[in-house]
């Protein structure tokens, strides 16, 4: 199956362009072991200011973009953004994680017209359920556009009929198609490895939400 997939120019220039961006974060946190013997302490973005939870806790709707409660993404050196994409069954709703990077790392994931770091590329590819206690334990910072919403949509509606991280793009519209990162075309890619790290980011807010889900079947 990995070699029915194609890529375009634009694809190209984004996964070379991505490629950087990962080799630098990749040393950049190696290093810092290698000085320090552990990971980089997660950080947000300057001059952020955040409220207390006790006082900023807004109601989920679709369309916001929330900065995470670090102690949802231990797994993380960097602050998680996530996009609310849809309401789902019984209070819980459908995210989609943003980026550390600024280009698309698959035909999973698109740019977006967010200009801010930590929030330029959707990852459509990852996106999950959570109850609204846990997205609550957010902060509300800015929203998307009805294009990046109809997008995201869209995206993750065509991934769903496809195989896991290919997407031919001409099967998309235009506006979205030349957004969209390079298909996987490798078995050996190193952006296999970089989804998996990318899962396990969320993967304590999804242990959490099963937790909660089975306690309320009981």
């Amino acid at each position: 199956m990995f070699d029915q997939a194609t890529t375009s120019p634009s694809q190209e220039e984004y996964f070379a362009s991505w490629r950087h961006e990962y080799k630098a974060s990749q040393a950049d946190r190696a290093a810092h072991v290698k000085e320090f013997g552990l990971s980089p302490v997660k950080k947000f973005p300057p001059n952020k200011e955040l409220t207390p939870f006790s006082g900023a806790v807004k109601p989920v709707e679709e369309g916001q973009i929330r900065l995470l409660d670090p102690m949802l993404t231990p797994a993380s050196d960097l602050p998680v953004f996530v996009a609310i994409v849809q309401p789902w069954a019984n209070g819980w709703f459908l995210f989609t994680p943003f980026s550390q990077f600024g280009f698309p790392a698959t035909a999973g994931e698109f740019i977006t017209d967010q200009k801010l770091p930590l929030r330029e590329v959707l990852c459509s590819w990852n996106s999950r359920t959570a109850p609204s206690s846990l997205l609550e334990r957010s902060w509300v910072d800015g929203s998307l556009s009805d294009g990046e919403l109809m997008a995201a949509h869209m995206l993750r509606d065509f991934l769903e009929t496809g195989f896991w991280g290919m997407t031919q793009s001409e099967d998309l519209p235009n506006k979205l198609a030349c957004r969209i990162g390079a298909p996987i075309v490798d078995p050996a890619d190193p952006r296999i490895g970089y989804q998996q790290e990318q899962t396990r980011v969320l993967g304590y807010i999804l242990s959490r939400a099963m937790a909660e889900l089975e306690e309320e079947d009981e």
